[in-house]
């Protein structure tokens, strides 16, 4: 499985010292574990958290020993300087979630900066409530333009440089890298295949990014067809709850004994 459970804290201004506390002590029976924050969505948010703590969500984070290479810092559209150098020292990859900036912050993140910072990113929709999309790629597609509105002929940011966004680098921040992310020999086979209207592309990454539409033809998941010429294949949807419930319950027995 691709799946593991992770530690979220949704915002550093809606939680204590104890509660930052407690979390400092799951990830450290937890090593291997993902940690998810949201951090400078908005200036309002920041400020709040510069009051409670005396300093920004990223040293907050850095203090409680929850920034690292596992730590996905989503948003991040107003981080300070010496945020973005403790983020790239740790090695904790930025979040950006445009459609969901563009609705409900304050400004969104810079691509640019962040790669003259050298901060990788991975693109999300931050849910369809703010975003109003669960498409990654149609994320993808939207952060191209709008990274790219005031460009020349040359993109400042590359379609490949998107499309590494929303595969390869989310592999490595999970750190499944090895099996998933990319097409390659000994990963798993989880494939979507689109049609395609023209006989001839000579870049299919940067087709993919720049088409405004697209149509699912096929979708192998594990190297099993579960969407074939756009016809579903038989799937065990009373399997797939009752592993779902089980991996739900291990999870939380193993917080509550941590936690005790």
């Amino acid at each position: 499985s691709v799946t593991s459970p992770a530690l979220f804290i949704h915002s550093l201004a809606t939680i204590n010292k104890e509660i930052l506390s407690q979390a400092q002590r799951i990830e450290r029976g937890y090593p291997k574990l993902i940690i998810m924050a949201h951090v400078a969505e908005t200036r309002k948010v920041e400020s709040k958290t510069n009051e409670e703590f005396g300093m920004s969500s990223v040293s907050v984070l850095k203090k409680y020993n929850l920034l690292n290479n596992r730590t996905l810092l989503i948003h991040g559209n107003n981080l300070l300087k010496e945020d973005m150098e403790l983020i790239r020292k740790s090695g904790a990859y930025i979040i950006h979630c445009l459609s969901s900036n563009l609705s409900t912050a304050d400004g969104t993140v810079d691509l640019t900066q962040m790669k003259i910072e050298q901060i990788p990113a991975c693109i999300a929709t931050d849910g369809f409530v703010t975003s109003g999309t669960f498409s990654v790629l149609s994320e993808a597609r939207k952060s191209f333009l709008f990274h790219n509105k005031n460009s020349a002929a040359t993109p400042i940011v590359s379609s490949q440089e998107i499309f590494d966004m929303i595969t390869i680098n989310p592999a490595r921040v999970l750190g499944i890298q090895k099996k998933a992310g990319s097409i390659e020999v000994g990963k798993r086979a989880d494939l979507v295949f689109f049609k395609c209207d023209s006989a001839s592309i000579q870049d299919p990454i940067n087709y993919l990014i720049e088409k405004t539409s697209l149509d699912v033809d096929s979708v192998i998941v594990g190297g099993k067809k579960i969407l074939w010429r756009q016809k579903f294949q038989s799937l065990d949807d009373a399997k797939i709850n009752e592993n779902y419930l089980k991996v739900i319950a291990q999870v939380k027995d193993d917080l509550e004994s941590k936690i005790a």
